[in-house]
């Protein structure tokens, strides 16, 4: 039987902003892209995880770094599944990055992913 490892199941695009962007406006990449989290970098170094349902109106005007972040898991996209379905019980996200270069994130596996694949 063929392992099944996060390669096979990932989301793409990963989509990111900076923590020194406004809420607001990772609000708005958010819903532009369909999604309800988004990574939140410091330069090309992953940080956190926002997610919309956390943002009240009066978040909007503050910086993503103002915030409390979600935590940001990673692995490599060779991973077995089985790996990831544990670490999505503490985060609501876990990225997949290149194995040779780990600021380099090529996908995301969100409990929504599991459910897809099952």
């Amino acid at each position: 039987m063929k392992k099944l490892v996060v390669d096979n199941l990932m989301s793409q695009p990963v989509y990111d902003v900076s923590q020194e962007d406004t809420v607001e406006a990772a609000v708005k990449k958010m819903r532009d892209s369909g999604t309800k989290k988004i990574l939140v970098k410091s330069g090309d170094t992953p940080v956190g995880v926002l997610e919309e349902w956390k943002v009240t109106d009066s978040d909007l005007r503050l910086k993503v770094k103002q915030m409390k972040l979600g935590e940001y898991k990673a692995v490599p996209r060779e991973t077995d599944i089985q790996e990831v379905e544990k670490a999505l019980v503490d985060s609501p996200a876990v990225y997949v990055f290149e194995p040779n270069n780990p600021k380099k994130i090529v996908g995301v596996v969100t409990a929504y992913d599991l459910v897809k694949a099952f």
